[in-house]
């Protein structure tokens, strides 16, 4: 499904444009760690998550070498797979979600999330976690809509002035 797979457009100055991202990510989708949002038969969003350190994406390093060469394929890789390690400490971690524009203001995020909270709930995870850009206001005002709390900040300090990175916001809700 292309809407998934051009998943981490936040991450586009090291993974590519959509349609590299479409390429690095729609083999390597773990459709168990997926809920899919429908509308008159069609695809319009998506939530992905990550449970006990396992991603809804599993790129290999073959997958960067072929689409950017050997010496930057490596690179990105490691950057990736590094970027990827501060999520593995978390319990139940919605790693996306998106609903496409037309799709929009219909009750479809909340409803993925929901059922995001409910698979939590029967893997017996004591609370969903997730991220947001400190300037993404729309975003972050939805999810403390849903109950969710700041929960700390993760900031690269004087690389985000030459890398365009705002802050990340952690946030929790607690589900006991």
């Amino acid at each position: 499904m292309a809407l998934l797979a051009t998943g981490r457009g936040s991450l586009a100055f090291l993974l590519g444009n959509e349609d590299v991202r479409f390429r690095l990510f729609s083999r390597r989708i773990n459709w168990d760690r997926v809920l899919i949002a429908r509308l008159d038969g069609k695809a319009v969003g998506f939530l992905a998550f990550q449970w006990a350190g396992k991603g809804p994406y599993t790129p290999e390093i073959d997958d960067f070498v072929r689409e950017f060469g050997t010496v930057s394929g490596v690179v990105r890789y490691v950057l990736n797979s590094l970027l990827e390690l501060r999520t593995r400490r978390q319990g139940f971690y919605v790693y996306g979600l998106k609903v496409i524009p037309e799709a929009r203001r219909r009750g479809i995020a909340r409803s993925l999330l929901l059922a995001a909270e409910r698979r939590a709930i029967s893997l017996d995870a004591g609370a969903v976690q997730l991220e947001v850009y400190d300037t993404n206001a729309r975003a972050l005002a939805f999810y403390q809509a849903q109950g969710y709390k700041v929960d700390g900040a993760w900031r690269l300090g004087g690389i985000s002035r030459w890398l365009k990175f705002s802050a990340v916001l952690h946030l929790v809700k607690s589900l006991r």
